[in-house]
This record gives structure tokens, sequence and C-alpha cells, in this order.
């Protein structure tokens, strides 16, 4: 009796389509438990995130591959599961299949969180499971489709979750690429409870509406970027010697010395690792005057009305608002030190090109969008809002386009703050 099943065990697991599943199955569990656990840094604080959609509403808000790079690789990593489950147990029913899949990703999150290498996210756990019926369905579809004749029916049923997928993914794309300008950092996701504060305005907001320009920043290609990069590091007798494609921009880096750029919009940020040597000091009290030739001397010209400063940390700043009359606008910032070199340089001037008008909303409209809550909250329980002042300044969107935001200066809670309104209604 022992022998006879020692023998239908070995034949079993011989078995070439059990043989090829194991191996496929053994290869997934080491690329799973490399992602999950292996690949991520200790962290010294952990935390619960019990808010369903959280992130999926920041990605939509942001539309960046870093925003959307987590919410894609987690439904991805669970497919394989769905798809391999009811290949080693083909008669497991549904609702089987959902309770072990929601113990898998639970169990997994739950260790992430004891052993301080990530956080206890309902959102990963959502991914998770969209994931794994994802690949179930996938499976289940094909295998009926090896009977002779499966009824429309059913065929249909089994196909049903990946149609809503698909339709899930245009319902979430379309909108977003149909429309001319992007998403706003600042853009309303998850609002403020207002109902027991009490706001205040401290003087009456204009009630007409203007126009203002959208503008479009000089973006740049890769082979531009590297032009851009060489003949940056030529001035300090550097030249590249590795590139790193990053998210949404791209590094260049010398021996000591690194330059990354984004395409979207020519903004860079140019490290001197000689910072570091022995007796490299950082100045403290560099005139404006000394701050500029230095900056010449990387071809970089600063605008007659920008504003310059000095936090007397050698960390030196020109800013630049936005005027009708001007196309360049932002910030640069740099380091100084006292071999007469700048070693940091973190570039946010921005050369725009006008777009297209936009009528926007008034300041008084602006203002009633904080008395009703529409509006990123990142503060908590708000008690008392008092609106002191609002003014237009300009930020990036998603597309790649400088949107009119209204800044409005507020005592929250009192303590002194500003809370951003995109300008242009939605």
């Amino acid at each position: 009796m022992l022998a006879d099943k020692l023998n239908s065990l070995i034949v079993y697991l011989f078995n070439r389509e059990i043989l090829i599943l194991s191996l496929i199955s053994i290869c997934y569990m080491a690329v799973f438990f490399e992602a999950v656990f292996l690949h991520r840094d200790i962290l010294s604080v952990h935390g619960i995130n019990l808010q369903p959609l959280r992130s999926h509403i920041e990605a939509w808000t942001q539309y960046s591959f870093q925003a959307w790079h987590h919410i894609i690789l987690n439904i991805l990593l669970f497919v394989p599961t769905g798809m391999l489950l009811p290949l080693w147990k083909r008669n497991i029913s549904i609702v089987r299949f959902g309770l072990l899949a929601s113990s898998i990703t639970a169990g997994i999150e739950l260790t992430q969180l004891t052993l301080s290498i990530g956080i206890f996210d309902i959102d990963d756990v959502i991914n998770n499971l969209f994931g794994a019926f994802v690949g179930f369905y996938i499976v289940k579809f094909i295998l009926l489709l090896r009977k002779r004749s499966p009824s429309n029916k059913t065929l249909f049923v089994y196909s049903l979750p990946l149609i809503l997928s698909a339709v899930f993914m245009l319902a979430v794309t379309l909108p977003y690429f149909s429309r001319e300008l992007g998403n706003l950092n600042n853009s309303i996701y998850g609002g403020a409870d207002m109902s027991h504060a009490l706001v205040t305005l401290e003087k009456d907001f204009s009630k007409n509406r203007r126009e203002y320009i959208v503008y479009i920043a000089k973006s740049i290609t890769k082979e531009q970027s590297k032009q851009m990069a060489a003949e940056f590091f030529s001035k300090v007798g550097a030249k590249i010697i590795e590139t790193a494609p990053l998210q949404e921009s791209i590094q260049y880096k010398s021996k000591d010395k690194i330059f990354r750029i984004r395409y979207n919009d020519s903004t860079y940020r140019y490290i001197d690792g000689t910072q570091f040597d022995e007796g490299k000091v950082a100045i403290k009290n560099a005139d404006e005057h000394t701050i500029k030739a230095s900056l010449l001397s990387f071809g970089i010209e600063i605008p007659d009305n920008a504003v310059f400063k000095n936090d007397s940390d050698g960390i030196y700043t020109f800013q630049v608002e936005k005027q009708e009359s001007s196309t360049v606008y932002g910030s640069i910032t740099c380091r100084f030190y006292n071999d007469n070199t700048l070693k940091e340089i973190d570039n946010q001037l921005v050369d725009l090109q006008p777009h297209k008008k936009y009528t926007v909303i008034s300041q008084y409209e602006a203002a009633k969008k904080i008395t009703d809550g529409r509006f990123h909250n990142i503060y908590g329980e708000i008690h008392k809002i008092r609106i002191k002042n609002i003014d237009i300044v300009y930020e990036l969107d998603t597309k790649g386009f400088y949107q009119p935001v209204y800044r409005c200066f507020v005592d929250l809670n009192g303590i002194a703050t500003v809370i951003k309104i995109p300008a242009i209604p939605s």
C-alpha cells in the first residue's frame, strides 16, 4: 500500500505538466519574495493606511510615471498568483480563491508592517486582489476555450471581469488625455471638513474674473540633454562617463560631478562632489555681484528683475516672479565655496512660451473654495481660518504647462500658511 502511494507520488511529481508548473511557481515565488521583502530599505518608522483608494486619487492628481508605478506594479505582481492557483487546483471556487488571495496579500502587508519594511496599506491589498482576479479569469477563460463547445453565456461571464478592467483603464486615461491641460499637484483630493470651522475674510476680494495666459515650458530631448550636460561639464574640465535615465529626467555623471535635467521644462541640478573634500567650506557672506559672476561662468544669466537672497548658510537664491511682460519664471539656488567656485546649482528658472489665454475664477471664488473645504487638505482638523490675502502665481502641471494658481495667505488654526487653489475652472 505504501509502495503504491509512493509510486503514485513519483509519477505525479514527474508528470511533465506538473514539473513545468512547479518550475514556473518556484521562479515566480523567488522573484515575488525579492520584490516584496528584499528590494526594500529598512524603515525607521512604519504605519497603517486604511483609507481606500487614497493612492489612486493621488496618482490621478499627479498623473506621473512615479505616481502610477507603485499601483501598476502591485497589480502586475499578483497576476501570476491568480493564474497559478487555478492551475494547481482546477476546481477552486471563486469564493475560496478570493479568500485565499486576500489571506496572502493581507499576510504580506502585516509582515511588512511587523518587520518595518513598509506600511500596511489597504490600497496595496486592493491592487493585489485586482491583479489576482485578473490572472484568475485569464486562466479560467483560456481553460474554458479548450473545452469543445462552451456556451456564449459562460464565455461572457468569464470574460466580463477582463472587459470591465479594460473599460476602467479607458475611463481613467481617456478624460486625462482628451483635455488640453494637465493636473496640478495642488488639485483637490480628500478636501477638508469645514462644518465646524470658523472662516473669516480680512478684506473684500474681487468678484471679477480675468484672463491669464497659460505658458508652456521649453522641453528638451535626450540628445539635447546630453549635449547640454557635456557643455556644462566642459566649463569645469569634466567629461560624461556615465548616464542614468530616470523616471522623468536623466542624470549624467563625471568622476566627481552630477548633472540631472528634467525633460519637460529643462530645469536641472548640478552637484560637484569636491565640496566634501578636506578644506572646502561654504562661504556665507558672498555678495550678489560675486554670485552672478560665478553663475555667468557656467553660462547662466540672471534676469534683471530677479530678487537676491542670502540665507546666511552659504545658500544663495535668485527668485523671479512671473510678470505678464516676462517669459522667465522660477528660481535658482546655489552654494559658493572658499575656492571661489559654485559646487551646487539648482536651476529652476524656466523659459516660458505663451500658449493660450484662459479665463480664471475670481479671488472671491477662490476664497469660497476654501470656505467650502475644496482644497488639498494636509492640515488635519480645521477649527478656524482667516483669509488675509490672495494673489496669482504659476505652477507646472503634469503636461508641461504653467497654469495660474491662486496663492491664498491664511492663518489656519492660528498658524500662518499658504493654501493654493487652481485658478482655471475645471
